[in-house]
């Protein structure tokens, strides 16, 4: 099994990512500073245009440099920025692969539902009626939850009573992010 190597450096614009070999990823680490003045003239090309331009400096089978701009607004400012949540549940989980874990699924449903709660957390209740509307059913709830309290992927906000509300974690958010690449 060949090593695969990434590097992916964020700005505020756009991110250039390395892949490919440790040789390779060296490589163009020297080079990075070239790289991000390409970054600044594949963002100058497209001016103030509001859709996303992808440049690919380098590719073939085993190696490729990327290039991004990624549309900046005042949205893309907060934590959550990193992930665009469509009104349908349906539409944000055809967003993940289809063999994932169900703790995982149920990761997906519970951001869902706390994107779209004012206070930004969720019930887990809501989560297994909002899976089983689009006809999903997990086998051990309680089990899937405290996979993603140990994991650290979920936290819990309140306790009232037996009613226990959730937060999904930062560390949460950045699976998600891992499960959409």
């Amino acid at each position: 099994m060949r090593d695969i190597f990434r590097v992916r450096v964020k700005t505020k614009e756009g991110e250039i990512e390395i892949e490919g070999s440790q040789l390779f990823v060296d490589k163009k680490m020297e080079q990075l500073p070239e790289l991000v003045k390409k970054l600044d003239r594949v963002l100058a090309d497209n001016g103030s245009k509001n859709k996303d331009a992808t440049s690919q400096v380098e590719s073939n089978k085993d190696k490729k440099t990327t290039i991004k701009k990624k549309p900046v607004s005042s949205k893309t400012r907060t934590a959550s920025a990193n992930l665009s949540v469509p009104n349908s549940f349906k539409q944000w989980l055809a967003k993940f692969p289809d063999k994932i874990r169900q703790a995982d699924i149920l990761l997906i449903a519970c951001y869902f539902i706390q994107h779209r709660s004012p206070d930004n957390i969720f019930k887990c209740f809501l989560a297994k009626n909002t899976l089983a509307k689009a006809g999903i059913e997990l086998t051990n709830l309680d089990s899937s939850i405290n996979r993603l309290i140990n994991e650290q992927l979920i936290l819990v906000s309140k306790k009232a009573g037996k009613l226990t509300l959730y937060k999904v974690s930062t560390k949460g958010r950045n699976s998600l992010i891992d499960l959409i690449q």
